[in-house]
């Protein structure tokens, strides 16, 4: 039972770092072309 729930913790913040670095990526992507329009 406490390595399910080691694991599931490990999956949650994984899943967290990843959605993170996908949201840096788009606000990136996003100021990146409104530099390139002006």
């Amino acid at each position: 039972m406490r390595v399910q729930t080691k694991q599931a913790a490990i999956a949650f913040m994984a899943l967290f770092l990843f959605s993170l670095a996908v949201i840096t990526t788009g606000v990136s992507i996003v100021q990146a072309t409104i530099l390139s329009v002006d």
